[in-house]
């Protein structure tokens, strides 16, 4: 019996479950590289071995090793530099170069190229010592990230100075090249564009709206999102607009092949890109392009990254869909009760657990209290908000001890009017 091509799989996060089978498929033995022991892919995969995704080093030493014929991340932004160096290194196919996967996920280098290319996004500043700040002239509220992290770690929203001393000795702490990003906060709806590249040419496939936490505003934001509604419904001029921003970025950046979203705030005739990837979101996106538009959008990802012929449809939506989730308070993760009944009785079309059990589940509303979502549809935006009302009533997350600690009041629905919307 022939052996089994080997795949080295970056990162055990839920959505490179879906990547591990689908590469088994493909006949590949399936070798999960993560730091964490107990990873939510890793009972997926034919051997999982811990160790840092973002050790470039050691993971070319662990594809020779094992004679990889693949090196692979579809869903995890600093995983991707490391695969695409060890390609580059080893002559394996990857989507874009290297020094390619550096532009798009450095949030510094991927600011000011945008910028170079004439791509909107909010002013901003590097910054290595407080002192950067204050010889500027950056007006609250500001958002601070570290310039080199993984998706929404160590971004904060703050209003003040107090706030952003805070956030910023935090976010110089999570960067390893100790530079922090300090930018305008961008007002408006913010929405996410889904796109295919393919030799060179941007396709939208799916758009949609943000979520924010029940209570946030401009002057009061809250980062991250509680789900999102398919498809946006901002004016057809924006939508025009971030198209052409789409195929900017493809060009701005040399990029060939590859998924991509962009995440942008619109709103009184203005765009500002907040920031775009080369993988597939995190959370319920690739379950959420599959139903949606019928796109398989993993192994679109993994033909695209081999040098394959994608081939996807471009579909009109003719319904609304929306993701919600989940969040818990502080506490040691068991379950989450009600998912399976929702799906059995049709409420929802599909229910998601992030994590495993024993994960231990902090204070703070970020992307890591996030334990899990569902997905479902209605023939209006009006009738979806009611159904998803329906569903967290039903929904309950427990603990080791057995306590409830579920996060409710962040969900709001009454802020997206339609018409307000199509007008803006």
């Amino acid at each position: 019996m022939p052996k089994k091509p080997r795949a080295i799989v970056l990162g055990g996060t839920s959505p490179h479950i879906e990547l591990i089978k689908k590469l088994k498929r493909r006949g590949y033995f399936t070798i999960l590289v993560d730091y964490y022991d107990n990873p939510p892919a890793k009972e997926h995969a034919d051997l999982h071995i811990q160790e840092s995704t973002l050790d470039k080093e050691k993971v070319l030493g662990l594809a020779r090793k094992h004679h990889a014929e693949l090196v692979i991340s579809t869903s995890v932004d600093q995983a991707n530099v490391t695969a695409c160096f060890v390609s580059e290194k080893l002559d394996l196919p990857h989507p874009y170069s290297y020094n390619t996967s550096l532009y798009v996920t450095d949030k510094l280098k991927m600011k000011k190229r945008m910028l170079d290319h004439g791509i909107p996004t909010s002013k901003f500043i590097l910054a290595e010592s407080f002192a950067d700040f204050e010889k500027s002239d950056m007006q609250f509220p500001l958002v601070v990230k570290p310039s080199d992290s993984t998706g929404s770690k160590g971004v904060r929203m703050v209003r003040n100075l107090i706030e952003l001393k805070e956030s910023f000795s935090e976010a110089l702490e999570i960067s390893r090249n100790k530079q922090v990003i300090i930018e305008e906060y961008a007002t408006g709806q913010e929405v996410q564009f889904d796109f295919i590249v393919q030799n060179g040419r941007a396709e939208l496939i799916m758009t949609r709206d943000k979520h924010p936490f029940k209570g946030a505003s401009d002057t009061n934001p809250v980062l991250q999102s509680t789900g999102s509604t398919v498809p946006t419904v901002i004016s057809e001029k924006y939508i025009t607009k971030l198209e052409s921003i789409g195929q900017s970025i493809t060009d701005a950046f040399l990029l060939s092949n590859t998924v991509m979203f962009l995440q942008a705030k619109v709103g009184n005739g203005c765009i500002s890109v907040l920031e775009f990837a080369c993988r597939i979101g995190g959370g319920l996106s690739y379950s959420m392009l599959y139903n949606i538009t019928g796109n398989d959008i993993i192994s679109l990802a993994v033909d695209l990254w081999v040098g394959k012929n994608a081939k996807f449809k471009v579909s009109k939506i003719d319904k609304f869909w929306g993701t919600t989730l989940l969040y818990a308070k502080e506490g040691i993760f068991l379950r989450i009760k009600g998912l399976n009944y929702l799906r059995e009785t049709n409420k929802i079309v599909k229910g998601y657990t992030f994590k495993t059990k024993g994960t231990v589940i902090g204070s703070g509303v970020t992307s890591n209290e996030r334990v899990g979502g569902f997905l479902l549809n209605a023939p209006t935006r009006k009738m979806l908000f009611e159904r998803q009302n329906e569903c967290l009533d039903k929904i309950q997350i427990i603990d080791l001890k057995g306590n409830n600690i579920v996060r409710k009041g962040i969900y709001n629905n009454s802020i997206y009017d339609l018409k307000k919307s199509k007008n803006n």
